[in-house]
C-alpha cells in the first residue's frame, strides 16, 4: 500500500519544523544564559515578584519570536503549505 504524497509532505514539513524550532530554542536558551543570567539571578535574589513577571514576559516573547522566525524560514524554503 503505497504512502500518499500529502502524507510524505506533512510529515516532512513536521520534521523540518522541529528541527528549525529545537535550533531556535536552543539558541536563544545559550543566548539567554550568556546576557542575562547575572541580571535574572539578582532580580530572583531581590525581587521574586517582578522575576516572575519578567520570567514570564520572556517565556511569552520566546514564544511569539520562534514562531515567527520558523514561519517564515519555511515559508522561505517553501515548505509551509501542503499543496
Amino acid at each position: 500500500m503505497p504512502i500518499d504524497k500529502r502524507v510524505l509532505r506533512a510529515t516532512r514539513i513536521i520534521l523540518v519544523h522541529l528541527v528549525l524550532y529545537g535550533l531556535l530554542t536552543a539558541l536563544y536558551i545559550a543566548t539567554v544564559l550568556r546576557l542575562l543570567s547575572a541580571p535574572l539571578t539578582r532580580l530572583y535574589s531581590d525581587h521574586r515578584t517582578t522575576y516572575a513577571w519578567v520570567a514570564l514576559a520572556l517565556i511569552a516573547i520566546q514564544g511569539a519570536i520562534l514562531e515567527m522566525l520558523t514561519t517564515f524560514l519555511l515559508k522561505r524554503l517553501r515548505l509551509f503549505r501542503l499543496e
